[in-house]
This record gives structure tokens, sequence and C-alpha cells, in this order.
């Protein structure tokens, strides 16, 4: 192993997609030793005044396109270069039965991309790769990891491949479960994500948990700004309180049981005006909805997406942000919002659904309301009661911004994958991280009775370091 190793980081669109920028330019920023390279470059931002951004650009390489002609010269370059472990690898992903043949088949069409980035990294001292975005990128980072006989680690966004209703996928899983056996950790965004890991088999001390973050300190210092005496201009007695949602306007977000609700609390006399901000496929079913029940000069369906610069604006005339996420499997739902994330820090009270890892964020009637996925009647109380309650509206946005800023700053999550990606590049093999990284405190008991821990999970940290794989 080189002397000062590097860290490979590979993602399916770094610079197009804004988590993964981030978090690149976060750890680039910390010193950490990346070697970034990106999948594709589907759309090339600007960063106008974002040097951060900048540093990512500037040494970014990209894999994709290769074509025929360039991927035929890599594999006889790397089949030279590698020698048996090459071949071993085309005979373990080649030759399968069944569903294991099926996902092999696949595999090989990603096979020219691992051995791209093989040869990129094999002189640039990589000592352990890490891959961040859906398990097809886990894969290549794998299949490059073998060859230049080094360690690999994921973060898997997707879902899918844990969703039972979606039996399509059921060869992803089959990969999915590949990958988790043979990776040396898996960030888990969430102990949601984290407990699906778990009831696949795979050791605790291998799924530490980093959260994605928000920075704090481009919320910081507008967070006292967007109030007004300590409430929001929505909040004043001659005007009706606003409600505020946004985010694809798609089935698994919930926005129809939210409309339905509505109906239930115009019904009960309460005052309110709510403005559905985002797009997506179920738009024109939502304006439907908002003509059927009659709800058309109380709600507001904008149409148009809301860029990050613009949420501050939207949160600072906001009584509340409710989210009602439909999707306990996460497939397609980020697991921790962003806007919730960022609706917390400025002090917004939030209503939101048992989803994906929101539990982590979201501590029922601590830091925001929490109400069962479909449940449309708890959905309108809870709404209701924080519409009526501003003694309750104040005490979980005074809890939720130093609870946010705690646990869910960016500069944590980047110290924590330091601590694992430079561990990992220091120390051959394939063992767990010597650091036990849980979720934010009570995390657990937000989930019910199902997410209870085992009694492996409360040995001590010492023993679960020692104990074989």
């Amino acid at each position: 192993m080189p002397e000062h190793p590097t860290i490979g980081y590979l993602g399916a669109d770094v610079l197009g997609d804004a988590e993964l920028r981030h978090e690149a330019g976060g750890l680039i920023a910390a010193e950490v030793p990346l070697e970034v390279v990106s999948a594709h470059c589907l759309a090339p931002p600007s960063f106008r005044d974002d040097r951060e951004s900048e540093e990512v650009a500037n040494g970014i390489e990209h894999l994709y396109p290769l074509g025929i002609s360039r991927s035929t010269r890599e594999a006889i370059a790397a089949s030279s270069v590698f020698g048996k472990r090459f071949w071993k690898l085309i005979h373990q992903i080649g030759f399968r039965r069944g569903d294991e043949n099926r996902r092999g088949l696949r595999w090989l069409f990603r096979l020219p991309g691992a051995l791209r980035l093989a040869m990129l990294w094999r002189d640039k001292r990589v000592g352990h790769i890490h891959a961040h975005g859906p398990a097809e990128i886990a894969e290549i980072a794998m299949h490059a990891a073998k060859l230049l006989e080094i360690g690999f680690s994921f973060t898997e966004r997707t879902g899918y491949a844990f969703d039972n209703r979606y039996a399509k996928y059921a060869v992803e899983r089959e990969g999915v479960l590949s990958l988790a056996r043979g990776a040396r950790f898996i960030v888990c965004g969430s102990e949601y994500k984290r407990r699906q890991y778990l009831e696949m088999g795979i050791a605790p001390q291998r799924l530490p948990v980093v959260y994605q973050g928000i920075d704090v300190r481009r919320c910081g210092p507008s967070i006292d700004s967007v109030f007004n005496g300590g409430e929001t201009s929505g909040n004043a007695p001659s005007s009706p309180s606003v409600i505020l949602t946004a985010g694809c306007l798609r089935e698994e977000s919930g926005f129809h049981d939210l409309i339905t609700a509505f109906a239930l609390l115009r019904d009960r006399g309460a005052r309110f005006q709510c403005v559905v901000t985002g797009s997506g496929p179920r738009e024109s079913k939502l304006r439907k909805q908002t003509l059927r029940l009659e709800l058309q000069d109380r709600v507001t369906v904008t149409g148009m997406s809301v860029l990050a610069q613009g949420l501050p604006r939207l949160l600072a005339g906001a009584t509340m942000l409710v989210q009602p996420y439909l999707e306990r499997q996460s497939a397609g739902l980020a697991e921790l919002p962003q806007v919730l994330l960022e609706s917390m820090l400025r002090g917004v009270p939030v209503i939101s659904t048992r989803s994906a890892g929101i539990p982590d964020l979201v501590r029922d009637r601590q830091t925001g309301l929490l109400v069962e996925p479909h449940n449309v009647s708890a959905l309108a109380d809870a709404i209701g009661e924080l519409l009526s309650d501003k003694e309750l509206r104040s005490r979980l946005a005074a809890e939720a911004k130093p609870w946010t800023a705690a646990n869910f700053n960016r500069e944590l999550a980047i110290d924590r994958l330091e601590e694992l990606f430079i561990t990992a590049a220091w120390t051959p093999g394939n063992s767990p991280p010597r650091t036990y990284m849980n979720s934010a405190p009570n995390a657990l008991s937000q989930y019910g009775k199902a997410f209870q821990p085992t009694e492996k999970e409360r040995l001590p940290q010492e023993m679960a370091m020692l104990e074989p794989r």
C-alpha cells in the first residue's frame, strides 16, 4: 500500500447532482485526498460565486461515453495489466445461473466502465473506492476495487431494491445484497436505511449512519431575519395562516391526501391558505381535485419548481410546512428531504409522516409532528392543532432549530465521511471501520416497536468491533 493513499470517489452525475457536488466539494475543502470521477455529465451547470463547486469541476474526470473502440482498447490493456485478476472477474460475472445469470449479463455491460476506472486510478495511489448513487454505480466501483485489490464502500440512494411491491426489481435486490456483502462499509442516510441492511444480515458495525446534512452557515444568518417579532408574516391576526408544501407532484408525495385533509379542515371552520409548490406528473389531477372539493379559493397549485434560492422567501411567509409523504419503502423518496431540513433550521414548524428516514429528523411533538402515511384524518388533526396553538408552534420551532443544527449539519457529515474514508484507505483489508457512527439521539424510538434494537446491537462498542465477521 502506498505511503499516502488517496480515495477514489465515484458518482452518477457529480456536477449535475447538488448533493454529490456539495459532498465532494466539502471533502476537498477539508483537504481529503480525493480523486473524483463522474460516470456521466448529463447537464453541466454553471457555478457563479461557488468556489467549492468550481474546485470539484476543475478536478473531475468522466467515465462515459466510452465507445466500442475505446472499450476494446481498455479491455485489452486491462487484461495485460491485471492478468489473473481480470480473467477471474470475467469468470465471476459471466458464468451464473438463473436470475444470477441475468444480473451477470447486466454487470457485463458495466464492466467497461469498471475497467476504465481501474486503469484511471491504478497510478494515482487510490487506497479505497467510495461510490455514491444507484446500485449500478456501486457495481462499477466493486469491479474496479477487485482489479485494484482494495476495498470499496457505497451510499445507495434509490430504495427500489428494498421495496417488495416492485417485483421487477428482484434481480436488483440480489445485486444489492451481493454489493452489501462485499463492501467494507455502507454509508446509511438514516436509521431506516440501516434497518433494511440489518434485515439483509449485514453486521451493524459495517453500517455507519451519516446524514445528508445541510449547510448551517448558509441558513444560519437568515434564520431570524424571516421572523417579525417571533411570528411569520402569515400569522398576522387579519390574515389566514399560510401552509406551505413543496416537492415533486407525484403519487408517493401524498399531496392528494393533503388536499383531502384541507377539505376536512374547511368543514371544521379553519382559516388557512395553502401553497402547493412544485411540478410533476400529478399536477393536473391535483388541480382537478382542488376544483372538485371547491378549495380553489384556499389552495394554490403553482406548478413551478422551487429552486433552493427561492425557498427562504417562501418559508418567510409560512405558518408551517406540511410534507405528507406516503412511501415507507423510500422508493423514489429522499431519506431526509432538504425542504424539511431547511424549514426546521429556519424555525418553521413542520408536519410530516413516518416515511423513509423522516423519523430520524422529526421527533414527534418535540421538533415537529408526525402522522402515519395515508391517515388523512390524523393529518387534518395535526394541521388543525398547529393552526390553533401558537404556543405549540413556537415550542416546536424553538426546539427544531438547535436540534437540526447539531445533528444534521453538513460539517458533521463531512467529518464523519473523512474519518471513514481515511481509515479505510490507510488500513488494507476488508475489516469494518474502527468507529461506530450511530443515528441521531432517540431516532430509533420514533419508528415504533418494529425498529427496536436487537441484543446484538446492544453490545458495547468495543465488543462490536471485536466481533468476528
